[in-house]
């Protein structure tokens, strides 16, 4: 480990040689969030038969009790049966059926899910009509306000913002990630610089007071926030979920019925690992002199116990709620992301935390921190090339944000702090640190000189090396700033997660044209070709057209064709729209576009052989 760690080329090319194997996985671009795929009726669908049920598909599994969904009538009575169920065989899938025979009119359609995978809170609605015998469309209906309170259903209750319990749960993510990164990062600094060899006099005490500083101090703490926070987790899905009800939310049965599914298991082998850590910690704070051997063993134990939660983490992120065919791609991505972060992140916290206060910023114990700095450098060129090769392949699973959501926002910021770190460690290790390093070797052979001549002669280097040697104590004590906002921006990308659209993806030059826009596209994965089109694209009712081919031009049947459209600029995600097959490869479908402006449209394909397949276009609606 040690020849590795001192031939970072060869690391480089190791992480590159990982990220090329990882590129056949990554042939497009998905949103890292629970999402609809597909619902029976469709939205704005003008059935000329009532149905009997509503069939809703999502990208994963789902939690029974916790995943609702009704259907209101234009007089605002429901008229499912009030029973929403997942499907034991496929768990993706959520059906009430309705009362029979419904009678000609519109209605309207809310649900809400909860992740059995990863916990994530997805809710919507959409509309269908059932038309009268002769064809006759209903006149339109303004939609009631409706929304889940547990399991009831509230018809034009009070209107209450998504964004309270969400911000709570970012928090809570933020701490919990931070606490994580500390203690974990912690471990990994023990393992790489507390017990290394061949270092100055002084190095071993000094590494070893650091050691019991933090576990006297700070394990403990660390640990129990760390705990607290993934119980705010809980609570914060628990408001979401109760409609902002505080005293429901706090309801132990509530917050309990949460934990099913791998979600569950998942949050509660977290919970058992964290105290077993704590329980390690405890007794290793009751041993007045612990050997260095025990110290030793002691350090790998946390580590495999740091491993774990943060694997607990990876599993219930984001990354989790994925097509099947992307799944571990994107959780080796965000694998490497949290691991890469944890390593730099949690290391310049323990440095400036745990390390420096203890050497009180005494000049004599330069080159104990040289040594330190020299050890930790590679420490953080590791954590650095992880999380740069997470951060890559994440943006190419998922994309980049638009500005006017929470998530591209802490993208951008995230990007900017990253670039602020790395340029402070650089300037930092290939200015600061080599200076003082030749200030401090001038100093000790004038020092030896003048020892030799029996002469007392202060040292012409001394004024310099105080100096610098403060811009360099100054330097790292700012380096955890920028660490710190990307961490709260990784929080935020935790909680707000949504789909999203790559800058390769979008359309240049935008114009707005009254004619009906035609586009052929091809999908991501390059399978399949798409020709879109949208009469007479304008806001209102329009008439969407897809053909599809394959490779050799052959035309498509027997697909399941659906198109999700959003805009934005809005940040408005609608239902999505189902196509029905009218000839050979060619497909139809009849939906509203509510308002002009940008909209993005994103073709979902799913052929006979269940792949999946997308393709994504940008329009401005006039």
């Amino acid at each position: 480990m040690d020849r590795i760690a001192t031939h970072p080329r060869l690391l480089l090319g190791i992480f590159l040689l990982l990220g090329l194997l990882m590129i056949p996985g990554t042939v497009s671009a998905h949103p890292l969030t629970t999402q609809l795929l597909r619902a029976e009726p469709t939205s704005a669908a003008l059935l000329s038969a009532a149905p009997s049920q509503v069939r809703l598909w999502f990208n994963t599994a789902l939690q029974p009790g916790q995943s609702v969904v009704a259907v209101v009538d234009a007089h605002q009575k429901r008229v499912d049966r009030g029973i929403s169920l997942v499907s034991p065989s496929n768990p993706d899938e959520l059906t009430a059926r309705l009362q029979t025979p419904l009678p000609p009119g519109n209605y309207f359609v809310v649900w809400r899910v909860f992740s059995a995978t990863n916990g994530q809170i997805l809710s919507g609605t959409y509309s269908f009509s059932v038309t009268e015998p002769n064809g006759v469309v209903p006149a339109s209906t303004a939609a009631p306000h409706l929304t889940f309170q547990g399991e009831r259903l509230l018809i034009n209750g009070a209107a209450t913002s998504p964004l309270l319990p969400s911000l709570l749960a970012a928090i809570m993510v933020c701490v919990l990630l931070a606490t994580l990164f500390f203690w974990f990062g912690a471990q990994c600094w023990h393992l790489w610089l507390t017990f290394a060899s061949g270092q100055p006099d002084g190095y071993a005490d000094t590494q070893t007071k650091a050691l019991n500083r933090f576990e006297q101090h700070f394990s403990f703490p660390t640990l129990t926030l760390f705990l607290l926070a993934s119980a705010g987790t809980l609570v914060a899905q628990s408001l979401q979920i109760q409609g902002q009800n505080w005293a429901q939310a706090l309801s132990l049965t509530n917050i309990t019925a949460l934990l099913g599914g791998s979600y569950g298991l998942l949050w509660l082998a977290r919970i058992i690992i964290a105290v077993l850590a704590i329980v390690h910690s405890l007794v290793m704070t009751s041993l007045k002199t612990p050997s260095t051997r025990l110290l030793h063993i002691s350090t790998w134990i946390n580590f495999v116990l740091g491993l774990a939660l943060l694997a607990t983490v990876i599993l219930t992120g984001p990354a989790a709620a994925n097509e099947a065919n992307i799944r571990t791609y994107a959780l080796i991505a965000e694998g490497a992301t949290l691991l890469g972060a944890a390593l730099w992140i949690g290391g310049l916290l323990y440095l400036v935390g745990v390390f420096l206060p203890q050497l009180r910023g005494a000049t004599e114990q330069v080159s104990l921190l040289l040594a330190t700095l020299r050890r930790f450098a590679l420490f953080e060129l590791y954590g650095f090339l992880l999380l740069i090769l997470g951060t890559v392949f994440r943006l190419l699973l998922e994309g980049v944000g638009p500005w006017s959501s929470l998530y591209g926002l802490s993208q951008i910021i995230g990007g900017v702090s990253l670039l602020v770190l790395l340029a402070l460690t650089l300037f930092l290790t290939r200015i600061l640190i080599p200076r003082v390093t030749q200030l401090r070797q001038s100093e000790s052979k004038t020092a030896q000189e003048t020892s030799k001549r029996q002469e007392p002669e202060e040292s012409q280097f001394t004024g310099k090396l105080n100096f610098f040697y403060r811009k360099l104590l100054r330097g790292l004590h700012w380096q955890p700033l920028p660490a710190i906002v990307i961490l709260v921006c990784m929080g935020f990308m935790f909680v707000f997660a949504e789909p999203v659209q790559t800058t390769a993806q979008q359309q240049t030059p935008q114009t707005v044209s009254n004619r009906p826009f035609s586009a052929t596209l091809e999908t991501t994965d390059r399978v399949v070709t798409v020709q879109l089109a949208i009469a007479p694209n304008r806001s209102g009712p329009n008439t969407f057209t897809v053909r599809l081919t394959d490779r050799s031009g052959k035309p498509i049947t027997n697909a399941q064709v659906s198109l999700r459209t959003t805009m934005p600029d809005m940040v408005m995600v609608t239902s999505p729209i189902e196509f029905q097959h009218v000839a050979s490869g060619e497909y139809k479908a009849e939906d509203v576009l509510a308002m002009s402006g940008r909209w993005q449209f994103q073709v979902l394909i799913r052929l006979p052989d269940s792949s999946l397949h997308e393709a994504r276009v940008e329009e401005v609606v006039p």
